[in-house]
């Protein structure tokens, strides 16, 4: 019996790699967001305090 040939794959080795990446800076990017909501808010409590 002949062996099939093999399907070939696409290359998806760099898949989790860009992932990776993509989740990295979406949360670095989240980090400054609240961040910088943060800073405005103690701004604002601050302001109101005085």
């Amino acid at each position: 019996m002949r062996s099939l040939p093999r399907l070939a794959l696409p290359d998806d080795s760099g898949v989790d790699d860009k992932a990776k990446l993509w989740e990295e800076t979406r949360d670095s990017e989240l980090v400054e967001l609240y961040s910088d909501l943060a800073e405005q808010q103690e701004a604002e409590i601050a302001a109101s305090l005085k």
